[in-house]
């Protein structure tokens, strides 16, 4: 029988946290060293919520005629979401919330970034690395889609960031080092 252990608390979000993002086909990751490596490029500063996970099913309940208890439940269809709050504006952070491409120079020192007409998704495989000390959870998907983007404040009063919502719809998978997982002693 499983029983309770202060041991297996969690509380992420240390220094080496963080979003990394690779062209879709990537190789999962063996542990976190293997996301500071090509092809995986690091989203940059997160605001200070850190990754919010969504998670549901969509459930059809039956009902029964007599008193219109519940017979049967169905489950119709799951959705993952991961949503983050980039902190950085920088290209990576620009292709996956606008959809744009590499910023081509158009003069010395200025960029020109076009902004697409209709922006739709932006796929790729995605990393997303949690660490608490020692211990590290990757939450791997082989296709995370970048599909709803929050509004962008620009003020003197406080960071412009740019929020972003992962659909994972890809393969998806944790990997983590946890004892509580391994099986090693804590």
């Amino acid at each position: 029988m499983a029983e309770r252990s202060i041991a297996n608390l969690r509380s992420f979000g240390d220094m080496d946290s963080d979003v990394f993002v690779a062209p879709l086909g990537a190789t999962k990751p063996a542990g976190k060293d293997d996301l500071q490596a090509s092809p995986w490029d690091v989203l940059g500063w997160l605001g200070e919520d850190g990754a919010e996970e969504g998670f549901s099913v969509d459930v059809t309940k039956f009902k029964l005629f007599q008193g219109g208890k519940t017979g049967r439940t169905k489950a119709n269809g799951t959705e993952k979401t991961m949503q983050v709050t980039a902190a950085e504006s920088n290209p990576l952070v620009f292709e996956l919330f606008y959809g744009t491409t590499t910023p081509a120079t158009v003069s010395a020192g200025v960029a020109e970034i076009e902004i697409p007409d209709g922006a739709g998704t932006v796929a790729r495989a995605a990393a997303f690395l949690y660490t608490d000390g020692d211990l590290w959870y990757i939450r791997y998907n082989t296709r995370a889609e970048v599909t709803d983007r929050g509004s962008v404040t620009y003020s003197n009063s406080e960071l412009s960031t740019r929020q972003m919502t992962f659909d994972l719809v890809g393969k998806d998978y944790w990997l983590t080092n946890d004892p509580a997982f391994t099986g090693a002693a804590a």
